[in-house]
């Protein structure tokens, strides 16, 4: 049920006008405007005796079409993927200098100098926690969960329905809310810090 309301809000939110138009700006700074008319279907030729304002009501047409095609991809993904146990189970991978002294900090709810939490950007599918974050040469996947209220929704449509990044199959947490952690893997998935009952750790705002 919970995974139905994640998907929900999502879908509110990307089903706009102001989050095509948003989501169209945002693909335009990336890539030159014919790159993104040919990835809409949309062709310089056929535009170019419309009008600024037809020009813009065709591109936020074929953006909301392409937006339609991804939610339809996206729901199955996350039906398939994510997991939901009294909270929406979460994976991140840090990459650290020393991963029994980042364990024994996590257990003491400390974290590297410098950082004010466990950080806010996670992903909903396991195998898709990439270590972009840390400045260590060891890799870890710190196993978390959080409930439907420490989820940043606008950010995480904006993130699964971008066109670098939806891959990364993100969720953004809240900044300043709680992660209940699950437990520690290191690179070799083998268990590192077992689950430890009520440890939530902030998810901070400019944290790794």
């Amino acid at each position: 049920m919970s995974i139905d309301a994640i998907l929900s809000k999502i879908d509110e939110i990307a089903y706009t006008d102001k989050f095509a138009l948003n989501w169209a700006d945002d693909f335009s700074s990336a890539v030159s405007e014919n790159d993104m008319l040919e990835r809409l279907g949309l062709s310089e030729d056929d535009m170019k005796d419309y009008s600024e304002q037809e020009r813009k009501e065709h591109i936020l047409g074929a953006a909301k079409d392409w937006i339609y095609d991804r939610s339809v991809d996206f729901d199955s993904e996350f039906r398939d993927k994510a997991k939901w146990d009294d909270g929406l189970i979460l994976h991140r991978c840090i990459a650290v200098d020393n991963v029994k002294k980042f364990v024994k900090n996590l257990e003491n709810k400390k974290f590297d100098k410098g950082y004010l939490g466990i950080g806010v950007y996670w992903s909903w599918n396991e195998d898709a926690a990439e270590c972009h974050w840390g400045k260590g040469s060891e890799y870890v996947t710190v196993v978390g969960r959080v409930p439907l209220s420490a989820i940043d929704f606008k950010r995480t449509a904006h993130a699964n329905f971008d066109q670098s990044t939806s891959e990364e199959d993100e969720i953004t947490v809240k900044a300043g809310s709680k992660v209940e952690i699950l437990g520690v893997k290191n690179a070799n998935s083998e268990e590192l810090l077992s689950k430890i009952k009520k440890l939530k750790v902030a998810a901070g705002r400019g944290s790794i």
